[in-house]
């Protein structure tokens, strides 16, 4: 047989012997035939199918995200807008009850000094009265700009900032009620008493004039 012939039988060998070689180690290595790697990557490769779109479906989640968000800050402006209202026009009326009170004093001063009757004490109790009137009307409008704070603050910085400004405008509501329970408790403590003092004095017919008159 010719000797070139013979010399090809070895390399022919570990072409043919060599891939079953690896496949047996392989196989004792892993466990796992080279056929079930295949399978598995083509179960891997069917899982991550939509990977490539991940960016974009991040983005959509943002992007809702975002909209909730816009969603919630402008429903918590308008309840605080409605409530700002609110609070105005009691200041309003709140005011006014209490300018009106000053002014009906000031005319019971009046009267009674046209009665020459000693009204000291009741022109003390205006001076003290108008500064508490004065104290509480300062009060209310602090409390309605830390509202308006609230109230006005802009979507892009509403998240974090937004309690803290409502947090200073409920402590100053707290100040207003302090300030407005002040002068009622004056009121009643105070110049009512001294107003009473005048009143026994008058005759009978200016007492029934003056009750009239309020």
């Amino acid at each position: 047989m010719n000797k070139k012939y013979f010399s090809l039988i070895p390399a022919v060998s570990i072409l043919i012997f060599a891939p079953r070689a690896v496949y047996a180690v392989e196989k004792q290595n892993t466990g796992v035939s080279v056929d079930k790697w295949a399978e598995q990557a083509l179960k891997w490769k069917e899982k991550f199918k939509g990977a490539e779109n991940l960016p974009t479906n991040m983005q959509e989640r943002v992007s809702k995200i975002k909209e909730n968000r816009n969603k919630i800050c402008k429903n918590a402006q308008e309840r605080v807008n409605e409530r700002w209202s609110k609070y105005y026009a009691r200041r309003t009326d709140r005011v006014e009850n209490m300018d009106k009170g000053v002014k009906i004093l000031e005319n019971r001063i009046e009267f009674y000094k046209g009665k020459d009757l000693n009204v000291a004490n009741l022109e003390s109790d205006l001076v003290v009265l108008k500064a508490l009137v004065g104290e509480y009307k300062t009060e209310y409008l602090k409390f309605l700009d830390a509202l308006e704070g609230a109230k006005t603050l802009p979507c892009a910085n509403y998240e974090g900032a937004f309690l803290p400004k409502l947090k200073v405008a409920k402590e100053q509501w707290v100040v207003v009620k302090q300030k407005s329970d002040s002068i009622r408790d004056y009121y009643r403590g105070t110049v009512k008493k001294h107003l009473e003092e005048l009143r026994v004095q008058l005759p009978v017919e200016n007492k029934v004039k003056e009750t009239e008159e309020e």
